[in-house]
C-alpha cells in the first residue's frame, strides 16, 4: 500500500479500511453536537473531534473539524448553503491551504438512513475543482 498521507490527497482512490469508535452528544445546553472519534489509518493512529452546530441568525450549518491525522495543527471551518434546520442531508465545506499553496476544499455530509445508522462521507475537491471521496464512515448505534 502506498503511504495513506499521500493516497488521502488523491480523489477515488482508497487509501485504507480500518475500524472506527465514535460518540455522538450535545453540548452547551444542546446548542451544539460533538463527535469525538478514534481509529487508525494504515498503521497510523487518529483521534479527532468535530463540533457541529446549525447557525440561526444565518440559516447554516456549521462546524469546526480538528484529527491527528488529516488536520495537523489546523482547524477546518466548514459551513452549508444558507438552508432550513430540516436538510434531509446536511453537508458542510470547508478550505484548507498546505505550505502556503493553493486551496484544498473538503465537504462533509452526514446521512441518517434510520435512527441507528449514520452515514458520514466526506469528500476532498483539489484546487482544481475535482472531487472525489476521501472518507466514508457508516456508524451503527451500540447498546
Amino acid at each position: 500500500m502506498s503511504d495513506p498521507l499521500i493516497a488521502s490527497r488523491e480523489p477515488g482512490v482508497l487509501a485504507d479500511e480500518s475500524p472506527t469508535r465514535g460518540t455522538f452528544r450535545p453540548i452547551l445546553g444542546g446548542r451544539f453536537l460533538m463527535y469525538e472519534y478514534e481509529g487508525k489509518v494504515g498503521e497510523h493512529p487518529m483521534v479527532g473531534i468535530t463540533i457541529i452546530g446549525y447557525d440561526l441568525a444565518n440559516q447554516r450549518f456549521q462546524s469546526a473539524w480538528v484529527d491527528t491525522f488529516h488536520m495537523g495543527t489546523g482547524i477546518l471551518f466548514s459551513q452549508s448553503p444558507k438552508g432550513g434546520p430540516g436538510d434531509v442531508t446536511p453537508a458542510v465545506t470547508g478550505a484548507w491551504s498546505q505550505d502556503g499553496g493553493p486551496d484544498w476544499g473538503w465537504r462533509t455530509e452526514y446521512d441518517l438512513q434510520a435512527p441507528d445508522r449514520l452515514v458520514i462521507t466526506a469528500y476532498i475537491i483539489t484546487p482544481e475543482g475535482q472531487e472525489g471521496k476521501a472518507t466514508e464512515t457508516v456508524y451503527t448505534r451500540q447498546g
